[in-house]
């Protein structure tokens, strides 16, 4: 399937800091003075900035879900027991270890920077942890196997498509007792960027992976593409959000009970609302905030020391501890920043 991008400015937001160098961000992308048509398949995996990657919170929408599987088990032992089961299995989050995997073949590999919580720029975000299995017997509680595997998640989106993408791998690191011979399928979805809200996003293609052998020597690898529902190519002002994710289940015939649980990505912010434009559309990473970095002792002192001189009176413009400017038009941001300018 192929989708037309265009070459477009996108919205950025203006920051500034000041400790030994002066950070602000540029009020839009530059664009091109072509518009040439391309296709391809999916948006392109690139352009992570010269600013490192950000932190962000970890969705609420799965993270207790996932958290409680364990603490659950505990509590309904009895339960469980009365009911007739003999083992019982449950998942939870693990700290990284330093065990090598497989590097996906088929699929955009992440970037070095990845690690056990969601770091974002303006157009990739990743995570990647270890997930633990304990099986557990219900009327002993002793833990009668484990398994260990390491889940990444990759999403990758475009200035200029209203189209992204979030891959997923699942890979095996090892197991002992009841936790061989489980499988894993998974299931991509589209949520709203907070919980009960309506996203607007769906799924285009594909939308999930079949039950799947957990081999030690082949990861499980997914990817799926995600359309915005809420802006469209030929439109203007136009905003949606979402959140996307995947839904995994484990199985396996020693015991009874199957595994749910789901790995949500921060929000991708899809728009076409560039005032004074018609052809900037496309999909970013909601949380991140671009910056440019001067310094002090740099190629433009005295560019650092005016912004220094005006984040120290109080400007908006500071950041992190101050209001930001916001815009990509320049006027509103003039007035804010610059008091009595004139255009």
């Amino acid at each position: 399937m192929l989708f037309a991008m265009r070459k477009a400015r996108r919205a950025a937001v203006i920051m500034a800091v000041i400790l030994s160098v002066t950070t602000i961000s540029p009020p839009a992308i530059a664009a091109s003075n072509e518009d040439p048509e391309v296709s391809a398949s999916a948006p392109p995996a690139s352009d992570m900035g010269t600013a490192p990657p950000q932190a962000v919170d970890e969705p609420s929408t799965a993270t207790a879900r996932n958290q409680d599987q364990c603490s659950e088990f505990k509590r309904k032992r009895a339960e469980l027991l009365a009911q007739g089961h003999t083992q019982w299995a449950c998942v939870e989050e693990k700290a990284p270890s330093t065990t090598k995997e497989q590097s996906p073949s088929a699929m955009q590999v992440p970037p070095a920077w990845c690690t056990s919580q969601w770091l974002v720029t303006r157009l990739l975000m990743c995570k990647k942890k270890e997930w633990l299995v304990t099986i557990s017997d219900v009327q002993t509680g002793a833990v009668t196997g484990e398994l260990l595997f390491r889940l990444t998640n990759y999403s990758y989106t475009s200035r200029d498509q209203l189209h992204w993408a979030h891959q997923t791998s699942v890979v095996f690191i090892n197991a002992v007792g009841k936790g061989f011979g489980t499988n894993v399928s998974g299931t991509a979805g589209c949520s709203g960027p907070q919980p009960g809200q309506v996203p607007s996003c769906n799924v285009s293609a594909p939308a999930s992976f079949p039950a799947t052998n957990m081999n030690p020597r082949f990861p499980v690898e997914a990817e799926a593409f995600f359309d915005s529902t809420q802006v469209s190519p030929t439109g203007t002002g136009q905003i949606g959000f979402a959140r996307t994710h995947w839904n995994y289940t484990l199985t396996n015939p020693q015991w009874p009970n199957s595994i749910v649980f789901s790995e949500v990505s921060p929000i991708v912010r899809c728009d076409n609302a560039l005032p004074g434009s018609n052809v900037g559309r496309g999909c970013i990473v909601s949380d991140y905030i671009p910056q440019v970095d001067y310094s002090l002792t740099g190629q433009y002192p005295e560019l650092a020391r005016h912004i220094a001189d005006a984040q120290a009176s109080g400007l908006p413009g500071a950041y992190p501890a101050g209001p930001p400017l916001m815009g990509a038009t320049g006027s509103a941001d003039r007035a804010d920043s610059v008091p009595g300018s004139r255009e």
